[in-house]
């Protein structure tokens, strides 16, 4: 299983509650804050685990969020 730093263990809480039982995160992606594309209030952070990929989509300065299925095999 892949080691995160307390930020990115921060972020995996926040889409705990849509994970199946037993699914892992196994990479984070998170959108670049200052460069080109970027978001500098709340930038969106994509979760590849071994069913799928989560992209949560901050919203409203970070205070809600969409969140985002893609099933892969």
């Amino acid at each position: 299983m892949p080691q995160f730093n307390k930020d990115e263990l921060e972020e995996i809480k926040k889409i705990k509650e849509i994970m199946e039982p037993k699914e892992n995160v196994l990479l984070i992606a998170r959108q670049a804050r200052f460069k080109p594309g970027g978001a500098l209030v709340a930038p969106n952070t994509i979760f590849a685990t071994e069913k799928r990929l989560i992209i949560r989509n901050p919203t409203m300065l970070g205070l809600r969020a969409s969140i985002e299925s893609i099933p892969h095999d």
